[in-house]
């Protein structure tokens, strides 16, 4: 069989199998890069008599032309799917690639960029007409790690903002989960996900429509948010333990940017507390949610190593005589009573710490009282914080697909993509 015949072979095979056109760029370099290098040894071009030996010349001759490392073992890799594919399909009757030593690639860290790049690349995106368009993009990108062909691809219906996760469609048509970090959620609220909106079919030939997300380039509300309609306003149905996991979703985002604010304090008119919105925080949970059924329920959950880890300590154990979890039913008392106050320190503007107290009627010493220092204090809101979202809402991922089969609707054909080796 002729080289050029067992390569176009080899290229239909990789056509069936849904390879990127990138890939099968791949395996045409080196095939023509092959052919050259056999043309000027004055080689039969059979396929079957090409030798080891032959291929320890075309490497050779590869590195004499001053190729690096990464690009010859491209060419190595190619040569090892042709030829091993040839000898699966019963077309060669031996793998010429068999004993071929494959180059010894160096292995470097990869060049990332810096804090003052990035610093420079969000400050660009917050200029732009489309701010908040293009400061999610940027800062999903960033935190996320997916490539930029992924981010272009995504649907309304793949960000799960609820469990943290991205759904995305990787190389080779496959499905993966990726956690979403705080920052890129936030991202995207404030721009806003809104039903995904196709654009129209192009009329040119041979063009059809971009699927994915509408980064809407129509966003000109003032501040980058929409008004708040009558729809926005009216209160929703939420079952107990799905208001209790929205409430802490939102006062863990509202803590963050008080920490971050305490941390950079530059432009802020005023001074932020830290220690005020971590008592308030507790209050909140106490006053409002059903944190002792929840801690009931988790303490019977699977959970994962460290929320077990962290589900030991006294305030959380339902018997310990110095634990909040212990003595919430006091705590919801002294509420009732007005006997909570804050533990302020410095010029008053400053919280370090929350007490309750109860005393006996028309008594002035307290028979039951509870200080929280602002140690404990963040402590017991980071974790309960990072505890509640799963109470009744655990984390199901996506059903692994059949082999070959490809999610209905999401097909992707010819998407450019960072430069992968060959696939076989």
């Amino acid at each position: 069989m002729h080289l050029d015949e067992l390569w176009q072979r080899h290229t239909r095979h990789l056509k069936l199998r849904k390879r990127s056109p990138h890939t099968l760029t791949y395996y045409d370099a080196t095939a023509r890069t092959l052919r050259a290098y056999l043309e000027a040894q004055e080689h039969c071009l059979r396929a079957e008599a090409i030798t080891v030996g032959d291929l320890r010349g075309f490497m050779e001759y590869l590195e004499a032309r001053g190729l690096a490392e990464g690009g010859i073992d491209a060419h190595y890799r190619a040569l090892k799917g042709v030829f091993g594919w040839a000898v699966k399909d019963e077309l060669l009757d031996r793998n010429p690639t068999a004993r071929l030593e494959r180059v010894k690639k160096p292995h470097r860290l990869m060049v990332t960029l810096g804090g003052e790049e990035y610093r420079r690349m969000l400050a660009a995106a917050r200029k732009s007409p489309f701010r908040d368009r293009e400061t999610a993009i940027v800062i999903t990108l960033f935190d996320t790690g997916l490539r930029l062909a992924e981010v272009a691809s995504l649907t309304v219906d793949d960000v799960r903002f609820a469990d943290g996760l991205i759904q995305v469609i990787d190389k080779g048509n496959k499905e993966r989960v990726v956690p979403l970090g705080q920052m890129a959620s936030e991202a995207l609220d404030r721009y806003g996900v809104d039903p995904p909106v196709r654009k129209p079919a192009s009329r040119r030939p041979g063009e059809g429509p971009r699927p994915g997300i509408s980064w809407r380039p129509d966003r000109r509300f003032e501040g980058g948010r929409p008004p708040m309609t009558d729809r926005r306003m009216r209160e929703g149905t939420f079952s107990e333990e799905q208001r209790t996991r929205f409430t802490t979703l939102a006062v863990s985002r509202n803590l963050s940017h008080v920490r971050w604010r305490e941390v950079n304090p530059y432009g802020a008119t005023n001074p932020v507390s830290v220690g005020l919105q971590l008592a308030a925080t507790l209050l909140l949970w106490i006053a409002t949610s059903p944190l002792e059924q929840a801690m009931n329920e988790l303490d019977g959950d699977p959970l994962n190593p460290k929320l077990k880890r962290l589900w030991t300590e006294p305030d959380f154990q339902p018997d310990h005589p110095e634990g909040l979890r212990a003595n919430l039913p006091r705590w919801w008392e002294a509420i009732a009573q007005g006997k909570v106050e804050m533990v302020l320190a410095g010029d008053g503007w400053y919280v370090v710490g929350l007490r309750a107290r109860l005393g006996e009627p028309g008594g002035d010493s307290p028979v039951w009282e509870m200080t929280l220092d602002r140690e404990r204090l963040e402590f017991i809101v980071d974790t309960l914080a990072w505890a509640l979202p799963f109470w009744r809402t655990p984390i199901t991922l996506p059903a692994p697909s059949e082999a070959g089969a490809a999610r209905p609707g999401r097909k992707r054909k010819g998407r450019r993509a960072n430069p992968a080796e060959p696939k076989d």
